[in-house]
């Protein structure tokens, strides 16, 4: 069964790093497969360290979310508001289970979050 948690401690932010590392090197070579300039996306998307992840991630209207099973995290969504308005998630990553103590695979890339204005009050 995979569980939710909000990342709290500098472990959990340890392996929330780890993840978006691992999305970022998938990220290059993706890039370069299709031929494509890559010697910006890891300092341009995936920048952040430990310290700022946490620092980022424990504000209010914030979060940094890990899914597991069992002590082997699988994924990481990060999210940062500002005022009235949902930030596009700062990092996104999934290991396909199967291939976790192989090479990981992200399955899914950046998932932007939207407020509609008719969703607005």
């Amino acid at each position: 069964m995979v569980v939710i948690t909000k990342a709290r401690t500098l472990a959990d932010f340890y392996e929330a790093h780890a993840l978006i590392a691992e999305m970022g090197r998938w990220d290059v070579a993706q890039c370069d497969a299709l031929g494509l300039p890559s010697e910006d996306v890891i300092s341009a998307y995936y920048s952040d360290d430990v310290a700022s992840l946490l620092e980022m991630c424990t504000l209010p209207n914030t979060g940094m979310y890990l899914a597991q099973v069992g002590s082997v995290v699988l994924g990481c969504i990060g999210h940062v508001s500002r005022g009235d308005v949902p930030k596009s998630s700062n990092s996104s990553c999934v290991r396909k289970e199967e291939e976790k103590a192989q090479e990981p695979a992200c399955l899914r890339p950046r998932l932007m979050l939207s407020s509609s204005p008719s969703s607005k009050k």
